[in-house]
This record gives structure tokens, C-alpha cells and sequence, in this order.
């Protein structure tokens, strides 16, 4: 199962009401996606959110189309991404680092248990709070267990497992995510994600403005819409009695798929 974007609005043909088209691409390790529209036109699609939201929206729609082991294996991704930038965003705001060495940094925590520990350790000094040993205070170790018999054991887990996997590991992060923020209340890890593309953005010269205002610019900027709240923050300190339950997103993430992502 490839991960594919589709949406509904190409900048190309936005203005030709008469010739309606669909951008539709695959995304792979790079932020920036290269899509084509039902019409011919081709441009390359800056991703707007982390890798850890695209990877847990694709562990939605998996789930919602009963595709369970790729959603059991979307949504553990998706959680040790999230582990990753939050560490990223962590040395960059309060140890001072670049956005490049953070990245970098990132980049080279490149085994689940060296993910684990430094995402502990920026925890614990972010919120004053030890993490339980498997560094999740949501999962459990029956999760953990189960975890590694689809691994590396081959286990295909049923729809109950998959569901409560994917309800745990999105308590864990919206409530992570939505409590480490500035003073008004907006998520660090949005602003770093936003520092990263803007890097990237520079380091492909290209042009704000015309990516933004002209329809024949080679770049876009791909907004994707998700469910897990992404674009959400408060100022209060949440738990995870204030975000949706996660029936509710997985109905969200429905909608968005009839209404964007299948034409």
C-alpha cells in the first residue's frame, strides 16, 4: 500500500473552471511530493504537516478501508516520526541548535531505541515528568509485546488490537504535541515543522511569492487537511479528556477521504 495525495486543486487549472483537475502523487521520504494533474500539468507539492501526521492519516484511512496490518504498521511509524521531531524541536528551541543540526540530529537517531531514549530525555526536561520505562505512558506492555510479534514475528494483529493501538499512540501525541507550545498556547513542533520547510523552500530557491500568487510557478504548497488535530492549540494544558475520541477522527478522516483524496 503507497502513500497517495491527491487534491482537488491545481494551480495550474484553478482559474478554467471549464476543465476541472485532480494533482495526484505518491509521497516517499522527501517534504516535497512531484504531482500531476488529470490535465497533464506537473509541479512539485510542499508537504505542510510532519511526516508523523501524514504517516497516522494514512494509518486512518488503512483502518477505515480494514486494511489493519498496514494501519498497525502507519500508526507505530507514526509514533516513533512524532518521537523524532519532537526531539528535533526540543534541541532546536531550548538548547539553541539550528534548524540544520536539528535535523541532522534527527536524521541520525535512526534505531527505535536510540529514538526512545533521547525522546525521554527531552520529555522529562520538557514537562518534569519520567516516562515509564518503555517511554510511553499511554501504550502498555501488552501494546509493546504486540508490537513486536507483528514485527518480527509476523503476526497479522485483528481490528480490536489495530483500534486500540491507534487510540493510544493518538492520545499520546495530540496531548504531547498540544501541551509543549509557546506561551499563547501554539505547538513548538508546528513552528519548527514550518522553520524545516522554509529551509527547504531555500535551499531549492524558491520564490514565496510566486509559489503563492502565480498559477504557472513549478512549486505549490500542499495543505493537507488531517484529523488528528494538527492545526488545533489551546493555552490550558490538556489531557486526554479534551481532544476528540478517536471514533470521532476516524470518521473525519472518512470525510476527507470521500471528499479529497478518491476522485
Amino acid at each position: 500500500m503507497t502513500i497517495q495525495l491527491s487534491t482537488p486543486f491545481c494551480p495550474h487549472c484553478i482559474n478554467n473552471s471549464s476543465s476541472p483537475a485532480i494533482l495526484k502523487g505518491r509521497a516517499y521520504d522527501s517534504n516535497i511530493i512531484d504531482m500531476t494533474c488529470s490535465n497533464g500539468h506537473t509541479i512539485k507539492m510542499l508537504l505542510s504537516v510532519p511526516r508523523y501526521v501524514l504517516l497516522f492519516e494514512n494509518g486512518l484511512t488503512a483502518f477505515n478501508n480494514e486494511f489493519y496490518f498496514e494501519a498497525f504498521t502507519c500508526f507505530y511509524s507514526s509514533l516513533e516520526s512524532f518521537r523524532k521531531i519532537f526531539v528535533e524541536t526540543y534541541t532546536h528551541f531550548e538548547l539553541g541548535m539550528s534548524v540544520e543540526d536539528a535535523e541532522m540530529l534527527g536524521k541520525n537517531l535512526n534505531l527505535s531505541e536510540r529514538i526512545l531514549g533521547a525522546f525521554e530525555l527531552s520529555y522529562a526536561a520538557i514537562f518534569k515528568d519520567i516516562l515509564p520505562v518503555r517511554g510511553n505512558n499511554i501504550l502498555k506492555e501488552d501494546d509493546i509485546r504486540l508490537r513486536n510479534k507483528v514485527f518480527h514475528s509476523g503476526k497479522i494483529p485483528t481490528e480490536k488490537e489495530v483500534y486500540r493501538i491507534g487510540d493510544r499512540i493518538y492520545k499520546f501525541i495530540e496531548v504531547s504535541y498540544r501541551n509543549y507550545c509557546f506561551e499563547d498556547g501554539h505547538p513548538k513542533i508546528f513552528t519548527f515543522n514550518n522553520n524545516l520547510n522554509n529551509k527547504i523552500l531555500f535551499e531549492n530557491n524558491v520564490d514565496l511569492d510566486k509559489m503563492f500568487f502565480s498559477n504557472n510557478y513549478p512549486y505549490g504548497l500542499y495543505q493537507m487537511q488531517d484529523s488528528i488535530g494538527y492545526h488545533c492549540y489551546t493555552k490550558d494544558k490538556i489531557s486526554s479528556d479534551d481532544i476528540p475520541p478517536f471514533e470521532s477522527i476516524l470518521e473525519t478522516n472518512s470525510n476527507l477521504a470521500e471528499n479529497f483524496f478518491s476522485r
